[in-house]
């Protein structure tokens, strides 16, 4: 009979000599991926409608970070995005734009509010890039827009103690 040490001794030396036994390619290729889980391309064109929906200028990188997190959680989400910028950077060609993420804001918006009208496109990207980027929103930048320093749940205020206040003492 074992003890509970000697059993767990066991099955680490037992683990430790079978990952010895794996090539270290095996182990190379199992580690994270340099691939990015997005295209540049198709990030940009995120960001840009992400401008376009808020009515904000993505400044923090938190848009970015939802939209790789999802990319990477959900796969389909990774090909509904490449949909998308391409569905957007398809009709901002068809009105000479070139580029959906370089064309100015108030072009950007026009070709989403068309594409918006469209019943098949609103189908497929209304709630999955569209709602989802306004709720990131809601959770974030909404907050800024109503004159708080940073929004819910994030530190704020840990160094108010020690700055001047404009106010004179009363």
């Amino acid at each position: 009979m074992h003890t509970r040490r000697q059993f767990v001794l066991q099955g680490v030396g037992a683990a430790a000599a079978g990952a010895a036994a794996l090539p270290l390619d095996t182990i190379a290729q199992s580690g994270p991926q340099s691939a990015p889980v997005l295209p540049q391309q198709v990030l940009r064109t995120l960001m840009a409608s992400a401008e376009v929906v808020t009515g904000v200028r993505p400044l923090r990188g938190h848009y970015e970070a939802y939209y790789i997190y999802q990319a990477t959680q959900r796969p389909a989400y990774r090909v509904l995005y490449r949909r998308f910028a391409e569905a957007l950077s398809a009709t901002a060609g068809e009105l000479g734009l070139g580029d959906f993420a370089g064309a100015d804001v108030r072009a950007r918006a026009g070709i989403l509010d068309n594409l918006r009208s469209r019943q098949d496109f609103s189908r497929e990207f209304e709630i999955p890039v569209i709602q989802e980027t306004l709720a990131v929103f809601a959770r974030t930048d909404a907050w800024l827009a109503l004159g708080y320093a940073s929004w819910e749940g994030s530190a704020r205020g840990l160094d108010e103690y020690r700055r001047a206040t404009d106010a004179a003492p009363r």
